[in-house]
């Protein structure tokens, strides 16, 4: 009887275990490039080569190729990205087919759309102000994709200018 039951539970967690481990297996690799504008056969063309250093006034752009090495489909997938210290966000850049895009005026802490961000500013007499956010004020961005389905991949991103 002991047997049977043994191999009766064992049966159970075989059929149960593939299932069991599933799971998505998310990678994100994140670029910084610059657009330069190159001849190739007689020909302007632009292209995106990676920075290394980049001057103010010059405009990067940072890209995050997201990808689902797993079996099973990703869903509500959040990706984070701080805007990177000295520079600023480039009013409407950010991108990413198919993903909400949100920002952050307060270094990642929460985030929501452009209508909806505001911040508080404490005047010389001690009383607060509230304020509604500009692209200059973001620290932040968050994309969010439903589903990322196995072996598939996306890209989201965004320009920023170096101050």
């Amino acid at each position: 009887m002991t047997f049977r039951l043994f191999t009766l539970i064992c049966t159970a967690l075989t059929l149960v275990a593939p299932a069991a481990w599933a799971a998505p297996k998310m990678s994100v690799t994140i670029t910084q490039e610059q657009e330069v504008v190159v001849e190739e056969n007689g020909k302007q063309v632009t292209k995106r080569v990676e920075v290394v250093e980049a001057t103010p006034g010059e405009e990067l752009i940072y890209t995050l190729e997201y990808r689902n090495d797993g079996d099973e489909a990703a869903k509500d997938v959040v990706l984070n990205d701080p805007i990177p210290a000295n520079t600023q966000f480039v009013a409407g850049s950010a991108f990413g087919p198919g993903a909400e895009i949100l920002y952050s005026v307060d270094g990642g802490a929460s985030y929501n759309k452009p209508a909806l961000l505001s911040y508080k500013v404490t005047r010389s007499d001690g009383t607060q102000e509230q304020r509604q956010a500009t692209p200059v004020d973001y620290t932040n961005i968050q994309w969010i994709v439903e589903s990322v389905e196995p072996g598939k991949s996306g890209i989201v991103g965004f320009r920023v200018r170096v101050k």
